[in-house]
C-alpha cells in the first residue's frame, strides 16, 4: 500500500475517525505504524494522523526532539491545563501555510499503544501541541478553523 496525502477537501478529513478495533483489526497495528512513520519521516514532519493519508484508523504517529516517538491508537486528551500558550503550527495537508493557535500548555493523553496496552502520559511543550494537532485531525477538525494565519 502506497500512502499519499489526500486533499483538504476530502470528506475523510472533516469527519471523526472511528476507534481502532484491536479485537478484530483489518490491518496489523505494527505494520500500520511503520507505514505512517516512514511517510512522516520521509517528509521530515513531526506528526501524522492516519486520515491525512486517507486511512480511517484512529491513530497518529509523532516524534519531537526531547520526547521521541509515539504511536497513539484511539487517543483521548484528558486533563488539559487551563494555562494556554500560543504556538505557530504547520500541517502536511496544507503545505507551507502557518496558523497561530492558542492551546493548553500541557495535557494528559490516554491512548492505546501498538501492542494494545492502554496508557496515559502527561505532555507539555511541543509534544503537547503535536498531540492536540493530530487528535484534532482524527476528530475531523482542521487547523484552518483554528487560530489566525501567519505570514
Amino acid at each position: 500500500m502506497k500512502l499519499e496525502l489526500i486533499p483538504d477537501t476530502d470528506s475523510r478529513l472533516h469527519t471523526s475517525v472511528p476507534d481502532f478495533d484491536f479485537a478484530n483489526p483489518d490491518m496489523d497495528p505494527k505494520e500500520l505504524v511503520k507505514k505512517l512513520s516512514d511517510f512522516m519521516d520521509a517528509r521530515q514532519a513531526v506528526g501524522l494522523a492516519a486520515n491525512q493519508v486517507g486511512l480511517q484508523y484512529r491513530v497518529f504517529v509523532m516524534k519531537t526532539h526531547g520526547f521521541g516517538r509515539l504511536a497513539a491508537f484511539n487517543p483521548r486528551i484528558v486533563t488539559p491545563s487551563s494555562l494556554k500558550k500560543n504556538f505557530v503550527e504547520k500541517c502536511l495537508t496544507f503545505g507551507p501555510m502557518k496558523r497561530s493557535i492558542d492551546r493548553p500548555a500541557s495535557i494528559g493523553l490516554h491512548f492505546t499503544d501498538l501492542n494494545g496496552v492502554e496508557r496515559t502520559r502527561n505532555l507539555g511543550g511541543l509534544a503537547a501541541v503535536v498531540v492536540q494537532h493530530e487528535t484534532d485531525h482524527l476528530d475531523g477538525l482542521l487547523f484552518t478553523r483554528l487560530g489566525t494565519p501567519v505570514r
